[in-house]
Parts: structure tokens; sequence; C-alpha cells
């Protein structure tokens, strides 16, 4: 299975960003999803996901003002820029149990992999100012669910 979404999604509020139309913190124009499923045989079958999409619109900071005797951020139109975009794949193995005949249940093994090539997609990203020098600002990746491994047991009645 392919499936493939583009849809843009836009906001406008007269107090906002001048009352200039930008792009919502949901939008991501495109989204691609692969599923491949193959079954090798009564009992064991295989799969694997693809996903993708464009990054969020995301507001950073894109320089700095001194007000008082404070320094201050100061920031870029609304949404005017994209976190990296996003992708993972996820594979699995189920295992279903013999099947009987007067049995009315039977259990199935699964054993997958969430990331599989640890990919590392960011989740946030913070800008602190260097402490040794205020005119240096970093920014920090902050990424969740890096290779993930599990194991599930189904009971199937």
């Amino acid at each position: 299975m392919i499936s493939y979404t583009w849809s843009r999604a836009y906001r406008k509020f007269p107090d906002l960003n001048d009352g200039i139309v930008y792009p919502a913190s949901y939008d991501k124009p495109n989204n691609v999803d692969i599923v491949l499923m193959y079954e090798l045989n009564k009992r064991i079958n295989i799969s694997a996901t693809w996903v993708y999409a464009t990054g969020a619109a995301v507001t950073f900071p894109t320089g700095k003002y001194e007000y008082g005797d404070r320094l201050l951020p100061l920031y870029s139109e609304r949404n005017s820029y994209r976190m990296p975009d996003y992708h993972r794949l996820d594979v699995g193995v189920n295992l279903k149990g013999k099947e009987k005949p007067n049995k009315k249940f039977f259990g199935e093994w699964n054993f997958s992999v969430y990331n599989a090539y640890n990919r590392k997609n960011a989740w946030m990203i913070t800008f602190e100012q260097d402490p040794n020098n205020p005119d240096v600002t970093k920014a920090y990746k902050y990424y969740l669910f890096p290779i993930l491994p599990a194991i599930s047991y189904n009971f199937h009645f």
C-alpha cells in the first residue's frame, strides 16, 4: 500500500502577524506512507512501514535587541520556518501459534522495531544564549524515540 497526501493549513487573525496569513503549526504539506506485508507461510508474516512527513511550521528567533539592561530575542514572522522533515522505518514479524482443530483460541507473538534505522527526528528545537559570549545563540534539537524494539504476545479467542 502506498499513500500520499498533499494538504495545507493556514491561519489568519487580525491581531497576529500583522493580519497576514501564515501556515498553521500543524501544516505539513507532504505525507507519505508505504506499507509492505508478506506472508511467508500460514504462521509467519513480516511487515515494514515507512513514514515521511514535511516538518511542521515554526517560529524561530532571527536576531536580538537590547531593552534596558536585558538582551531579548527578535522573532521571525509567525511560522516562517520549518522543523526538519520527519521519516522513519518500522519493521515487524508475527509468529502465530499452531492452529488445532477444536480449539477456539490461539496465541501470536509479535517482534517489532520502531524507527529501525534510528533516525533522529527533531521533536523540539530550543535556543540558548552562550553564557561566555552573549552575541552567540546556540540551537539544540531534542529527539524522541530512537530505535525501539518491542515484543508482544496477543491472545485471540
